[in-house]
């Protein structure tokens, strides 16, 4: 499994400079090689901003769960508690974001 980025909420929350740096940043390094877009990681930010936005204090991790990056998993962690939430995330181009009776593999 491949680790892309750990976001903090404060980076994620509004597109900040910080988090521009960030998708800017994770498709120069990892993401060029997996073949993905900086509009796949817009897209991925956004979902996670939207589960952000049902509670404060979470962390987000974005990990690639296979080569051909189709599949991305988005864990979220509670800063105090260190509880995980975990969602898998299809970003094939039929599939939209956040809509999961909309997602396609």
């Amino acid at each position: 499994m491949n680790y892309v980025a750990v976001f903090p909420r404060k980076e994620l929350f509004g597109l900040t400079k910080k988090s521009k740096k960030c998708i800017r940043n994770v498709k120069e390094t990892n993401v060029t090689k997996l073949k993905r877009t900086k509009n796949k990681m817009k897209g991925i930010l956004r979902m996670i901003q939207n589960l952000q936005k049902q509670q404060t204090k979470l962390l987000a991790m974005v990990r690639i769960t296979n080569s051909a990056a189709n599949h991305v998993k988005i864990l979220l962690q509670h800063q105090k508690t260190g509880k995980k939430i975990g969602r898998k995330v299809t970003t094939t181009k039929k599939a939209i974001i956040g809509h999961p009776k909309q997602r396609k593999t």
